[in-house]
């Protein structure tokens, strides 16, 4: 469920500052806190000051699943469009972002997981994940989240994201904002608790090398798809797609040409979207 929001207590950086001289830092990622959420940190407008909020032809979205397992980790990703006019002695336009789970009353929820290349921990704090001065030059980034297994109904994904114009300040920079609520699947069966339709119960060995495989359990048949992801949450390769019948599936994952680093394994089915992180070495 997609909500429209546009709370004025954001501050976003890649530029985000009171004296130019922080220019510089911030755009290796926002503070702590600059997310959009009920309980942010400051208001954004007190220092990009030359827009209101969400005044611009830009936008920032999150694209995540509608359902979510608790103990499942989930992929979604973060865009900015960025219409903002680079400055003409500027480094060109620029984007960033922060990121929180969080439920309206401002309590964090889950575990955020940063890849470190492109996203990162806000200030060291792993409530929020904002982008890092490699990933301020892209404007999509992939974070996974992690749901507790004690998990509420309802969780939302709130962001704050900046496009720059590529100057030293923060002038002439658009704040954008949005929010996104991501619901607890639960399956039943006769009016009582049944299993979850498909979960993955591991990836091994990780890290990797040559080869990995992944352990997935349906629990009835159905359509199943498991996909390959880079650390950006671009599709690389579809590693299995068919139907699957009910019990145990095993897929591997072959080096094949890929260079080391971070990518993400999700299997796909008509009730759930699960990921899990899968590094792999030199």
């Amino acid at each position: 469920m997609r909500l429209a929001y546009g709370f004025a207590g954001v501050l976003l950086a890649l530029g985000f500052v009171l004296y130019p001289i922080l220019a510089v830092s911030f755009s290796f990622g926002a503070p702590a806190g600059f997310n959009g959420a009920p309980a942010s940190n400051g208001i954004c407008t007190a220092c990009h000051s030359s827009f209101e909020l969400n005044s611009g032809t830009g936008s920032v979205s999150i694209d995540a699943p509608e359902l979510f397992v608790p103990g499942e980790t989930l992929t979604f990703t973060v865009t900015v469009v960025n219409t903002t006019p680079p400055l003409p002695d500027g480094v060109g336009s620029r984007q960033g972002f922060q990121v929180s789970a969080q439920l309206p009353d401002g309590t964090h929820v889950g575990t955020l997981l940063a890849d470190d290349v492109v996203t990162k921990y806000a200030d060291g704090d792993t409530r929020y994940v904002t982008h890092t001065t490699a990933g301020n030059q892209v404007a999509t980034w992939t974070v996974m989240w992690t749901a507790p297994e004690e998990a509420p109904d309802e969780v939302t994904f709130y962001v704050a994201g900046n496009a720059g114009n590529g100057g030293d300040g923060s002038n002439g920079d658009y704040i954008y904002t949005d929010a996104v609520t991501v619901t607890r699947m639960t399956v039943a069966n006769e009016g009582e608790a049944a299993p979850l339709a498909a979960r993955i119960d591991a990836v091994y060995p990780n890290p990797f090398v040559e080869t990995a495989t992944v352990v997935y359990t349906l629990e009835r048949a159905m359509p199943v798809t498991v996909t390959l992801y880079d650390g950006l949450g671009r599709a690389i390769r579809v590693i299995e797609e068919g139907t699957g019948g009910a019990g145990p599936h095993t897929a591997r994952v072959e080096r094949g040409g890929l260079a080391a680093g971070v990518y993400f394994v999700e299997v796909r089915t008509p009730e759930a979207r699960l990921t899990r992180p899968l590094t792999l070495g030199q």
